[in-house]
């Protein structure tokens, strides 16, 4: 009898939070244009394939910002604000940034299969070229302007939607001369998109066809919430920032908190818990079991920096009890070169070549541990970022998908998806860790939000801010929100954009946003905001232009 090798298939789906307090709305669109082209097809498609089980990680901010659409459902974000302006009224200004942000899409997938999309930013490169001497108003008519709304906006819907839905099939088509009824048509059918994710979820999981895990609340790096010197444990050679955050309150919060956010949208307890970025240490293990979940899960580097040993399938493929105290939690590893195969390679690829690749390597993987003496079967695990790939596939992924979706589903006792929790209650996990190596899923080490000169000035940052908080003789009526801010600026996007390790075009948004977070922090309390606040943390010569296209390296990846 053929010993089958059990599948687990987590897509983690995070956005950081975008929400000015000030405003009440998010500075920047990408949930809702993430929530219309990936969140809702991704769980819907598993339709089509009654056999495969898939587990979603959902972010707790990211539920938030998911529902702010249904309060605002016109100006939760400021480009939406923008999108519903009528063309004929916008003020030089407003032009400009839509030149400016509205072709932030991926070029070749999103914006040159449409002629007029490409026109207009064949258009706008001209522009910039002439912007000295050329006023935009002499180039762009209110009809490019109204059509560039448009597509940016039709664009970031899923070919799924916008196939299946009378009215963006009749847009698509006509392709130019929108009018401003249609646009707002659009943009509703857009909200209505949004509106439909968090149901569609609760309903596959009662339907026990997906697994719903979650992460911190505002996803922030827990091992450095507890001890920044968790750093210099992963990675001794690291420079540490002057503060020495120390906070497992703080960690305990994220986590309780996102606890109770899970149960109000899906009515239960979860039972598994991605760390944000994967990272772990033993330190934080006893807050999660605390909790009552049954996994967590994590990089194989940090099991094999934990074992002191050499990567081996037969010890990769199996599901690991934590440390003690916290042994009645599981521990799972993901396989790294698979998980980035999906992210980074397979989109290069005909869409059944790449399944046809991934499955060979899971046959391959099942006959090799057929071999190997084990009391039960193995599970490979693979994690990865569940939106910011498919833009790079050809029709979104969806072809990558479906080929890789129809193969499991027809590969019998060979290959089995499973849930993490659905595997561990077949199949308890029987080797015990007997220690946690601190870590994530970034080269084993927290080396990307730690060590940088400005990533260790916004730890320093965040230090101060806590202390002046914690200093308070009187508390006002609004300090919880001076505690929901601190949260915010806890998120691992922050540092994850400081210094040279990735580029946005979008760096100074991402810093003022930070600094925003801690100024809140001040004023909630009763505080004056303290001068070095406005200072930027990024440096001008690593800081970039906003213009131009450059969605490729905008967003984070595994």
């Amino acid at each position: 009898m053929t010993r089958p090798l059990y599948l687990a298939i987590v897509w983690h789906m995070h956005q950081p939070s975008y929400l000015d307090l000030t405003s009440g709305k998010m500075i920047l669109p990408w949930v809702r244009l993430h929530a219309c082209k990936d969140y809702l097809d991704m769980v819907e498609i598993l339709s089509e394939f009654h056999g495969v089980k898939v587990t979603f990680n959902l972010v707790p901010s990211l539920m938030d910002q998911l529902e702010l659409y249904s309060q605002r459902p016109k100006d939760a974000d400021a480009y939406l604000e923008l999108s519903y302006k009528d063309a004929d009224h916008l003020t030089e200004l407003e032009k400009h940034f839509i030149l400016d942000h509205f072709f932030q899409a991926n070029l070749e997938g999103m914006i040159q299969p449409y002629w007029r999309y490409f026109e207009l930013y064949e258009k706008n490169q001209i522009a910039k070229q002439h912007s000295e001497t050329i006023r935009l108003s002499s180039i762009f008519t209110s009809q490019d302007f109204r059509d560039l709304q448009v597509w940016f906006n039709l664009a970031w819907v899923d070919p799924k939607y916008r196939g299946g839905d009378s009215f963006l099939k009749k847009l698509v088509k006509k392709g130019e001369q929108f009018t401003e009824q249609e646009k707002c048509r659009l943009l509703e059918i857009q909200i209505e998109l949004v509106k439909r994710i968090l149901p569609a979820y609760r309903r596959f999981q009662q339907e026990n066809r997906i697994e719903v895990s979650v992460s911190p609340y505002y996803h922030p790096i827990l091992p450095l919430l507890y001890d920044v010197s968790a750093a210099k444990e992963a990675f001794p050679a690291v420079s540490m920032p002057k503060e020495i955050f120390q906070h497992p309150e703080d960690a305990r919060w994220q986590i309780e908190s996102a606890v109770n956010r899970y149960r109000e949208v899906f009515g239960t307890n979860p039972r598994g818990f991605w760390p944000s970025e994967g990272s772990v240490s033993q330190a934080i293990l006893p807050f999660i079991a605390n909790e009552g979940f049954q996994w967590i899960a994590s990089d194989e580097q940090v099991l094999f920096n934990s074992l002191q040993k050499r990567r081996t399938a037969h010890l990769l493929y199996r599901p690991y009890r934590c440390p003690k105290p916290s042994d009645s939690m599981a521990i799972l590893f993901r396989d790294h070169n698979l998980s980035d195969l999906i992210g980074f390679t397979y989109s290069r690829w005909p869409a059944e070549k790449a399944a046809e690749n991934l499955i060979n390597h899971l046959k391959n993987i099942q006959h090799y541990l057929a071999k190997k003496g084990s009391q039960q079967p193995y599970l490979a695990t693979l994690i990865l970022d569940g939106e910011n790939a498919w833009e790079y596939y050809p029709n979104d992924g969806a072809d990558f998908l479906r080929a890789f979706y129809g193969r499991l589903s027809k590969m019998g006792e060979e290959v089995i998806t499973t849930t993490p929790s659905e595997y561990l209650q077949k199949f308890p996990a029987q080797k015990a860790l007997r220690a946690l190596k601190p870590g994530s899923w970034i080269d084993g080490n927290f080396n990307v939000w730690i060590g940088d000169k400005e990533k260790n000035l916004s730890w320093d940052y965040l230090a101060w801010a806590r202390r002046d908080l914690e200093r308070l003789e009187t508390v006002p009526t609004t300090i919880g929100l001076a505690w929901r801010a601190l949260a915010m600026a806890q998120g691992s996007d922050w540092n994850w954009w400081y210094g040279n390790t990735h580029f946005t075009p979008y760096k100074e948004v991402f810093d003022k946003l930070y600094r925003h977070y801690l100024a809140m922090v001040y004023q909630y309390s009763g505080q004056e905001i303290p001068e070095w606040l406005s200072i930027p943390i990024c440096q001008p010569e690593t800081s970039s232009s906003t213009s131009g296209n450059n969605y490729s390296t905008m967003h984070k990846s595994s």
